[in-house]
């Protein structure tokens, strides 16, 4: 998979995170069995990428994925909990699988995930308006402290006779001569 955005904060971020979440929101509405292992999942819908960790992209997003918790290794659609059963299956006394989403639910459901992500994105954008403002004055200020660095300095390396003396104290100054004193 391509890195096409920047890895940052917020699993929308992550390189082709949007392509993969509504892959899986596509898959998972349609699906006659609504409730499967990551690893199935991942084998059905992308089986060329078999090093994604889909176990982490279904934990990094509740707003969409749930774990079960009568079944931890097992991971549905939030949307399509919801959704009635299709029928009672008699023969073992256990309930049908429930009905898949409609075009309209499976629409808006990726209409949320590509609002998450542009939101995502603006809000890393937002993140670094500061730095047009920042570097000049960081450089300003740079400027300011070489220059007062330098002006000081260069005082100091002019010739013995310029450079500033402390005033002198009693003890070094020459003794007072009185007139008869020689």
């Amino acid at each position: 998979m391509a890195n096409s955005h920047l890895d940052i904060g917020s699993p929308y971020l992550k390189p082709d995170r949007l392509q993969i979440v509504i892959a899986l929101i596509q898959a998972m509405a349609a699906r006659d069995k609504y409730k499967d292992i990551a690893t199935n999942w991942r084998a059905k819908v992308f089986f060329a990428a078999p090093d994604l960790d889909l176990q982490n992209v279904l934990r990094e997003h509740p707003e969409f994925f749930r774990q079960s918790p009568t079944e931890p290794d097992k991971w549905s659609l939030v949307q399509r909990r919801f959704m009635p059963r299709a029928g009672l299956n008699d023969s073992r006394g256990e309930q049908g699988e429930r009905i898949a989403l409609n075009d309209t639910q499976v629409k808006m459901l990726v209409d949320l995930a590509i609002g998450l992500h542009a939101k995502q994105v603006e809000q890393y954008k937002d993140r670094r308006w500061f730095i047009s403002l920042a570097l000049p004055a960081l450089g300003t200020l740079l400027g300011a402290v070489l220059g007062a660095t330098a002006t000081i300095a260069g005082s100091w390396l002019k010739a013995p006779d310029a450079r500033p003396t402390a005033p002198p104290t009693a003890a070094s100054a020459p003794a007072a001569t009185r007139p008869g004193d020689r």
